[in-house]
Order: structure tokens, then sequence, then C-alpha cells
């Protein structure tokens, strides 16, 4: 089994605006642009596309969910000033996480100040408490039920938090956001199972489209589908996203003290029910050791910390027998800061053993560069694939890669479509679907642009037609007929456009060519099919332009076909007649087929001579 696990850092790998300072700076643009679309006239001045779809659509009213959520709320505001003052040191980062606990644990101690029955310090400990609290805090304590009230408004403010930022993974980042990035170490993997630490869905959009029976499971919960109309007690209810603290409390004071219990990770986890099926990963690998079925299985960690609050959850995945642990590092500070985090999961002995051991099971690798999707052969390949499959997909899916295809063939984006190659996949694609015909012209244009001018070989780029051959539901294995003319067209062009500018005339002389083609003439042994054409369309690429002498190409071309190409000849002329839309290819074709015609009959009219014809002239 291969188990990939992955953190933040997978996603910002690929683009994506998922560190909390980048929330917070989308709530300051929220809230801005909140103000001016509550001014005549002056929703159009928002800049940021996505806010100014949710303002102007009348389908939904998320701007006003968003504007619920955030509102007057405590954590926000703490956030807010606590990133200013990160700024003021010129650190740019917040940790949502550390702040929360940090809070808690103040009101925590306030709180059991409060239950002291020791008169004497009482006030002391309120106050030295009162003054460990932010300023944003205290204002509530002045309500009627004091400290109560303080805890009841951080907590419900907490879920309208994690409301916005449900809002702000799944719809501005997973729905409206575009990835532009891949990793090719992740491309590379094939996991049977997901393990993410992450709100988001970013692996299952980029890499997904040629992996089934994945299984996932999202340890913190999952931005789900945001409603068209909000109902924000429900929306809540039904938030699966895990926003917490760890333990902070001692072994001894943990299961007793649990005023503050649903700010912490594990409580939350139990009660939105988030996942723990890798538990179910890790008990079917000891079935397979029990049954002897010793694969190799690997666990893959990307874009994760290795921070020692996942650290139970790391400590069961590498420890568990029969798993090799595989490491992503992105540079050797982020490396360093890896192995001092494992080290406080795991403890230096047992860290070193497991790296440098008889029996290694950890390995640490330094990560690719990522690569931009648009312009690679990745980004048509994922959407090849996903169509041939568009069953799995929802219907509307379906319908924006059809508009996706028709866009960039429109546009003619040929950094879109790469390659010839990319080109001839996506029409037997199509074709296959039934959307071959509609497109056919256009992509042999497309395919025609593509055509390799640096190409350094002695003939021009030529297609086999089996490379694109496939097993059909009768067993029957080949390429689609449709595809087959697709691509004789294709090298037709090929050959027609080839001059001696595209190919290195220091490598070999085109006299040492049609000497060689001289010999496959003359000889004895049979020729295929492919190499038939190859042969005809190289020499008939000489006799455009020309070079040689033009009476001695054709004489050449007529013996090959009734020679070593003799028994596939004619039926191939055939094929390229009707497979071409190239006037000039028709007329070589047609001529040569004529010409072989024209032989075979005086060949069998002398045949039939009688023995004495010759004496009678």
């Amino acid at each position: 089994m291969e188990i990939l696990m992955i953190g933040n850092g997978f996603d910002l790998e690929h683009g994506l605006p998922t560190k909390y300072t980048d929330f917070l700076q989308f709530i300051n643009r929220f809230n801005h642009a909140y103000i001016n679309a509550h001014r005549p006239g002056k929703v159009f001045e928002i800049k940021d596309e996505y806010l100014k779809h949710i303002f102007n659509s009348p389908e939904t009213n998320v701007d006003e969910a968003l504007h619920e959520y955030l509102k007057d709320n405590i954590w926000v505001s703490h956030f807010q000033n606590a990133y200013r003052e990160h700024l003021k040191n010129k650190e740019n980062w917040i940790d949502f996480e550390i702040e929360i606990s940090e809070v808690v644990q103040a009101v925590d101690k306030l709180y059991h100040a409060y239950m002291e029955v020791d008169e004497e310090f009482y006030d002391t400990k309120i106050q030295y408490c009162k003054k460990r609290l932010p300023d944003g805090f205290l204002g509530y304590l002045s309500h009627e039920n004091g400290i109560g009230n303080l805890i009841s408004i951080m907590l419900s403010d907490l879920d309208r938090l994690i409301g916005a930022l449900e809002i702000y993974i799944f719809d501005y980042i997973d729905n409206w956001g575009r990835i532009e990035y891949y990793n090719p170490d992740i491309d590379a993997i094939h996991p049977d199972a997901i393990l993410s630490f992450n709100y988001s869905n970013t692996w299952q959009k980029i890499y997904a489209y040629n992996r089934t029976n994945v299984k996932y499971c999202f340890i913190h919960g999952k931005a789900q589908s945001i409603p068209y109309t909000f109902c924000l007690d429900e929306c809540i209810d039904k938030n699966k996203m895990v926003l917490g603290i760890d333990e902070y409390l001692s072994d001894d004071r943990k299961d007793k003290e649990v005023e503050f219990i649903a700010f912490k990770k594990y409580y939350q986890r139990i009660h939105k029910k988030t996942g723990n099926e890798y538990k179910s990963w890790l008990a079917k690998i000891d079935r397979q050791r029990k049954e002897g079925r010793n694969q190799e299985n690997r666990l893959y960690i990307f874009g994760h910390s290795l921070d020692v609050t996942d650290g139970d959850i790391l400590k069961e995945l590498i420890e568990h027998d029969g798993v090799k642990t595989i490491i992503f590092y992105k540079d050797k500070a982020r490396l360093g800061q890896q192995i001092a985090n494992l080290v406080k999961v795991l403890g230096s002995e047992k860290l070193i053993q497991y790296v440098y051991g008889n029996n290694p099971i950890i390995e640490f690798r330094q990560q690719k560069y990522r690569e931009k999707i648009h312009g690679s052969t990745f980004e048509i390949v994922c959407d090849m694939v996903k169509f041939d499959h568009f069953y799995k997909y929802k219907g509307k899916d379906l319908e924006d890669l059809i508009l996706k295809f028709e866009r960039k063939i429109e546009e003619r984006d040929l950094d879109y479509f790469c390659s010839q190659e990319t080109v001839i996949s996506l029409y037997d694609v199509l074709q296959r679907h039934g959307l071959g015909k509609k497109y056919v012209k256009q992509l042999i244009e497309i395919a025609d642009s593509l055509r390799n001018t640096e190409y350094t070989g002695k003939e021009p780029i030529q297609f086999q037609c089996d490379n694109w051959a496939y097993q059909d539901y009768d067993n029957s294995w080949g390429c689609d007929e449709r595809t087959r003319k697709f691509i004789i067209i294709l090298n037709g062009r090929n050959r027609v456009n080839f001059t001696l500018s595209d190919s290195k005339t220091d490598i070999i002389s085109w006299d040492d060519i049609m000497e060689n083609y001289r010999k496959i003439a003359n000889g004895c042994e049979d020729i295929d099919r492919e190499r038939y054409i190859e042969i005809l369309k190289d020499v008939l690429s000489m006799h455009k332009y020309p070079y040689g002498n033009m009476e001695d190409m054709w004489r050449l071309l007529i013996k090959l076909s009734r020679g070593a190409a003799d028994k596939i000849s004619r039926m191939t002329l055939q094929e390229l007649i009707e497979g071409t839309e190239c006037s000039w290819e028709i007329c070589n074709y047609t001529y040569l087929l004529h010409e072989i015609e024209e032989y075979d009959y005086f060949s069998e009219q002398a045949k039939n001579m009688p023995e004495d014809f010759e004496e009678e002239i």
C-alpha cells in the first residue's frame, strides 16, 4: 500500500493562498468591499473578481453570510491585532492555533482564579490573570455572566470564524481559484490512500485524473459544498472542519478539567466525526503481512512540518511494522526544521536508528521544483483522461471540460496543445466519444502549426498508428480507423512541409539516402506498410522541391511498389488517397497507383502472348 500524507505546504507548493495571513488579507478585502457594495455605484470599484461576483450575484447570499460570520468576531479582531504586532517586528506570519491556545490558557487561569476560596489573594490573582488577557477579551467580563459569558462568546465566534474559513477554502480557493502548478514528484506517486491535514481538495483536483479507487482521510475535516442560500446556524452545525488547540494540561488534570475541552482538537475530531480512516489502512497492512503478502508499504510525506502537534499520528504511521517512510523537503532550512521536529516526536536515538540503521525505514528526499501546468503536457493529458472517464464526474464538470476544449481550439492555444502527439491523442479521445468529426479540421491545422521545425533527423517526423492502439470491448486490438486517417493526414502534411532546412545535411547526404532506398527496392526482403509509407513520403518530398532526377525517383518508387512492397503497395496507396485532403499528395499517390496498375497490366499481357509472337513481328 502507498499512503500520501500532505500538510499545508502541499497547497502552498501548488500556489494556493492557504496561509493564515492570506485568509486575514482576504477578510480585509472583503470588509472593504462590503462597505463599497452598500454605497450607490461603488460595487464596480471592487477589484477582486470573486468579491465582485458574490456582491453582484442574486443567486446566493454568500456575501451576507461572510459578513455575519466576521462581524464583531472576537477572534478576527484578535488575529488582526496580533498580525499587526508581528509586522512591526518584521515577521510576516501568524498561527491561529498558537494565538487561540495562548488566549484559552489565559482565560483558563482566570476561570480557576474565580473558583479560588482564598480570600486573601483572591483579588490579586484575578487582576494578575486579567492582565494576561488581550484587551479585546476584557470587555466581555463586565457583562452579567462574566467569565461564562466570555467563554460562550469565544466558542460561538470560533464557530463563526471556521464558517468563514470554510467559504474561503471551498468557494474562493477550490471553486473560484485556478491552480497553476503541479509537482513532478507528486505526479509520479500513485497512492492507494491520501491522508490530508488540509481542508482543501487540491490533490484530487490535480492528480486524481488517472488514479482509481483512492481512499481519503481528512484528519482536520474538509471544506464542504456551500449552499446557494445560507442558513448560518445550519451551516455551522454541518461544518466538519477542525480548528483548535492541542492539550496543554498535565496528565493528572486533563481528564478532570474539561471546561475548555471544546477548543481542543481531539474533542472537535470526535464531535465533528472527522477522519480516522487511516487506522483501517494500517489494519489492512497488518492483515496482508499476517497472510504472508510481504509487499512493500510506503508512506510519502509532502508539505508537512512534522510538528509535535500531529506527533501521535506521525508516530503511529512511521513506526508501524512494514512501512517505509519517504519525507520530502523543499530546501536545507526546511529539512533542518523537519529533523528537529521529528526528534521531538520520535526521540533522537530512534530517529538515528530509523535513518541510518541496518534496516532504515526513513528516507529524506529533496522535492523537485514545481512546474507550470499551462503549457505542459500535464494539463492536456489530465484533461483528456478526465474527458475519457467523464461518466465518473458531475454533468457540469463534463460541460466545463468541453467548453475548455472548444475555447482552446478556437484560440489555437499552441501552449496548451504542446505537440503533435498530444493533438493526435486529443482527437482520438474526442472521436471515440462522438466529437472527432466536429473538430477534425481545426485540430489538423493546430497540429500542422506544431510541426517541429528544429527536427534534426534525416526524415520528417512520422507517427506510428500502433502508438494509439487500444483494446476494445470485443477484445480486438488496434488503432481506431478514424484516428488512423487523422495520423495519415498529419504525416502527409509533415512530409509535404519537410525541407532540407529541417534536417542536418552534414549528417548524411540525399544521394546516400536515395542509394539506401535503391538497395531496399532491389532487395529480396519484403517491407511492411509503415516502412513503405516512410520511404514513399520521403522520396516524394524530394520530388516536390526537387532533388535529383525526377524520372529516377519515379522508377525507384514503381520498382519498390512492385518489389519489396508488392503485397501492400496498392492497398496502402488507396488508403493514403482516401485519408488525405492535400491535393498535391492525392495527385502523386494516384499517379503512382496508375503507373503500378499499368505496369501490372502490360506484364500480364506479356505472359499471355503466344511463344511465336516475337517471330511474327
